[in-house]
Formats: structure tokens, sequence, C-alpha cells
């Protein structure tokens, strides 16, 4: 096919280049190249590589960028490249491993199934039934008072009121509570430390084990006591009077005193005299009279009780033992004697 060029001015008054054919008719080329050496045409469609560069305008431009759907961008790229139907894709456009109907459809019915593979909620939450399995329960560590197998060591009980300190019970000793929101309390704490008994007790504030057979003197609880020995003077040369001791009665109501000599002058003598304490003054009072003096050496026993009867006494004094009293020995002259003084209390 002939073609011929021919310039024209357009309607901005610039001017142009039309390609003539053998019918006159022609388009401007606009500087770009429409048949290759062998006359070939080169526009039309063809694949992108070999398709012809279109040049858009700075308002073409604008209008693309305010579209805001791709049927708009696509309606203004037809109203600007002149391209009228539809706009073909080669190949998807999704990537591979997206959401399609059919992956979608498989989904929806797993999900519509699901009430029916879940248990029934039981007051809101999924009921948990581990009856038809053993459940395992590991723990970091027993408490002291059970074994490994979990029993609690009885023992223990044993353990902490024996060697526990007084008002600290042992660690291995367990605690006993009543209801909930109850006052915790040791089980040992009501069952007294054991010790010995002794004197001068004050009143209990627990539980005491055993018959105790205490008896209150007016301010402490004491034991009570059978007969009682002991030494009120030992032995010794002296010279002049001489004062035990003051000696406590528990619970005597007959007192034998035994006035030993083992050293006499054989001038002066030894008179021996029971004295009863006032509690109020602290002074004495002598129960029995003077008896007649020793000066000899012998054993000597003076009988001071309640109906004393006694043939073999020294001296019998028929009168009640008071809670204190002491034994005094009157010397009659300043000569040496050597003696000692023994007592025996009897209920």
């Amino acid at each position: 096919m002939a073609v011929s060029t021919r310039t024209y001015k357009k309607a901005d008054n610039t001017t142009g280049t039309r390609l003539v054919g053998e019918n006159g008719q022609g388009e401007d080329t606009g500087g770009v190249t429409l048949f290759d050496a062998n006359g070939n045409v080169l526009i039309g469609q063809k694949a992108r590589a070999g398709s012809l560069p279109v040049t858009l305008s700075t308002e073409d431009i604008a209008a693309l960028a305010s579209q805001t759907t791709l049927a708009l961008v696509l309606s203004a790229l037809q109203g600007t490249l002149g391209v009228t139907g539809t706009v073909g894709v080669g190949a998807s456009v999704l990537p591979t491993g997206a959401a399609t109907s059919a992956a979608q459809t498989t989904g929806n019915t797993s999900l519509s199934s699901i009430d029916t593979k879940t248990p029934a909620l039981s007051s809101g939450r999924v009921p948990v039934d581990g009856s038809g399995v053993t459940q395992p329960v590991s723990v970091t560590a027993l408490p002291a008072s059970l074994t490994a197998a979990g029993n609690l060591k009885v023992a223990m009980l044993e353990g902490g009121i024996a060697s526990g300190t007084a008002g600290t019970p042992a660690s291995e000793v367990v605690t006993v509570q009543g209801v909930s929101g109850g006052i915790a309390f040791d089980v040992n704490t009501e069952l007294p430390i054991a010790a010995a008994l002794s004197d001068g007790a004050a009143n209990p504030t627990t539980p005491t084990i055993g018959a105790a057979d205490l008896q209150w003197n007016g301010a402490t609880w004491e034991r009570r006591t059978g007969n009682v020995e002991g030494t009120a003077i030992t032995s010794a040369a002296r010279t002049a009077t001489l004062n035990s001791n003051d000696i406590t009665n528990p619970n005597g109501r007959g007192l034998l005193i035994f006035l030993n000599v083992t050293a006499a002058s054989g001038t002066g003598g030894l008179t021996l005299r029971v004295q009863a304490k006032d509690p109020v003054s602290g002074n004495y009072y002598a129960l029995n009279a003077a008896p007649t003096a020793v000066t000899a050496t012998g054993l000597q026993c003076y009988n001071v009780s309640v109906g004393a009867q006694s043939t073999n006494a020294a001296q019998n004094v028929g009168t009640a033992l008071p809670r204190t009293f002491r034994i005094n020995v009157t010397h009659g002259d300043s000569s040496s004697y050597t003696y000692s003084v023994g007592y025996s209390l009897m209920v």
C-alpha cells in the first residue's frame, strides 16, 4: 500500500503529519512508526511486548487517580483509549492458596456441624469428665506430716508433743480446722509438755493428764506428801543456843524430833523445843513446855502430834502442827556439846 505524508494545521494551531493512503484518508501518527521495512502494519491488537505504547495526558492520569474501584478504572481506560467491550485476563490474578468459593464451601460445612461435636455447656462451662480414665496428679512436695504414699504420719503427733519446744509445735504436727473460715489450731496445744511434778505450781490453763493429787496451800498448788524426813541441825560442837531454819509442813499431823548427843560436858545441859511461826508478825511460839535438860550422850525422841501417847518418848506434846515451824536448842551454860537434830513429819 502506497502512503505519503501531508502536513496539516491542528485546532490548537500546531502542525502535524498525516499518512495518506491510496484512498486519500490518513491518521495523525504522533511520531510513531506505523510500518516496518517490509510495509507490514505495526498497529493493532498484539501481545504487550509488541503493543503500541500509549502516552496519557496529565488530565487523564488525574482522572485515573480519582477512581476508587476497578470498574471505574476500566471505564476511565475505555473512555481514554476508546476501547469498547470487556477487558480479558489471561491468567488468574489470585495468589496460590487464596480462598475460593469451593474452599469456603468446605469450611462452612465443617463449621455448621461443630455444635454436634462438642458437649453441652454446664453453667456456661465446657464439662470435663475424667471418670473413664486414670487422671495423673503430680505435686512438687508432700507435707512433712504425710508419707510418700500420702498417708498421715500419726506418730508425728507424738513427735510434735515430745520433741517440740513449749509453745512452738514441731513442723510435722498437722493442724485441725473446723468449718470453712474457722480458726485453725494445732492439735498438740491442748496437751501439756511432759515434765516432772513440782511444788509451787500455778493454776493450770490446759488439761492435766493423770492424777496429780495436788492440794491448795492458799497461794499455789503443791503435791500431797506422805511421811517426810529431814535434818533440822547438822552434827557439830556448840557452846551457845541455836535455832534451825524454818521447816515447811505440807500436810503432816504428827512430828517426831530426834536429839542425838555424841559429846557432852555434863554441865548446863540442852533443852529442845518446837516453835510455831506466826504468819503475820514472823515471831515464834513454843508448842511444848521446857523438857528435862539433857546432860549426857545418847538419843532422845520428842513426840509432838495430836493425841501423842508414846511411853518411850522423852516428851509427849498433844497439839496440832502449824504450816511453818523451827527447832530451838537452848544451852544451859557455855560448855561444849556435840549434837544433831533430825525430824520426821507424819500424815
